[in-house]
């Protein structure tokens, strides 16, 4: 059986993942830290940075996007 802390980590991810897209876009630092990171790996460590990202973008956009259509559809059911 999976203990609740496991569980806290999964959705620590998911906020990594969200808050790292918004943060690349809008934090200069952020931005500058994972691009030269980014220059510095090699391909293994690139190809992983590259699905990290891709991730993030689906998170990022997808959960807002989602969340935003779902309360579009509520209010005009009211």
């Amino acid at each position: 059986m999976e203990s609740p802390v496991a569980d806290l980590g999964d959705a620590g991810e998911v906020v990594g993942y969200l808050v790292g897209f918004w943060a690349f876009l809008f934090r200069p630092n952020y931005r500058a830290a994972t691009l030269r990171s980014w220059r510095e790996a090699g391909w293994g460590k690139r190809s992983l940075m590259l699905l990290e990202g891709g991730i993030a973008t689906i998170v990022g956009l997808g959960l807002p996007l989602l969340l935003a259509w779902w309360l579009a559809r509520e209010m005009q059911r009211q």
